[in-house]
């Protein structure tokens, strides 16, 4: 819960900061026709979609993407062609696994993560955004199907960084799709859950729309 606060907290510097840069900014005249592009812009949204995810670094899990979702809000900051955008997003993965020499054979561990990216976007085209930045991740629940001896949560770490690029495309009416990959930096294997010295990496596709408010 720390690194939950502790991430919050620089998320609202950072939005403090900028107000308080904008607030200090001369105002452009409303005359001309290039008086929208001088202008910083905040945008408040909700986002919704797929998140397919795979884990590699041990024989028993398959390495193949698997279904999932990832929902949430998001607070973007453009000004011209540049921008940021963090979101704090809900999301859910499935990771199958299949052990000939368990007892059990073959199931899933299913995990439930609070998501915050933090994004720096450029304008590639009027309707396309270039994203890419670094996503912290803390493990909300994890549940074992079918159910284990053992807490399945022991054999996650707590939290974990990714890397994470993609693209957003603006749609009218307020809308936005988008696509992005998330590479994971750190292990996702607690380091006392076995000896054989494991290291479980992710990576993710995201697929979602958007809507952001006036």
């Amino acid at each position: 819960m720390k690194r939950i606060f502790l991430a919050g907290a620089i998320i609202a510097a950072g939005l403090y900061t900028n107000s308080a840069i904008a607030q200090t900014e001369p105002k452009p005249s409303k005359v001309g026709l290039g008086t929208k592009d001088t202008l910083r812009k905040v945008y408040f949204g909700v986002k919704a979609g797929a998140n397919m995810n795979m884990i590699k670094g041990n024989l028993t899990f398959l390495e193949e993407y698997t279904p999932g979702y990832a929902g949430g809000g998001f607070i973007k900051i453009e000004r011209k062609k540049f921008g940021i955008q963090v979101e704090g997003l809900i999301s859910n993965t499935t990771y199958n696994f299949h052990d000939s020499g368990s007892t059990v054979k073959s199931g899933s561990f299913s995990l439930v993560y609070l998501d915050i990216p933090i994004m720096l976007q450029v304008k590639a085209l009027p309707f396309l955004w270039v994203q890419a930045g670094a996503q912290f991740s803390t493990l909300l629940s994890v549940s074992e199907d079918p159910k284990g001896v053992n807490d399945p949560k022991n054999y996650f770490q707590a939290s974990n960084y990714s890397f994470i690029g993609g693209l957003e495309g603006q749609l009218p009416k307020n809308f936005s799709i988008g696509a992005r990959y998330t590479q994971g930096f750190t292990n996702m294997h607690t380091e006392n859950s076995t000896a054989d010295n494991q290291e479980w990496k992710s990576s993710a596709i995201q697929l979602y729309i958007g809507y952001h408010f006036k």
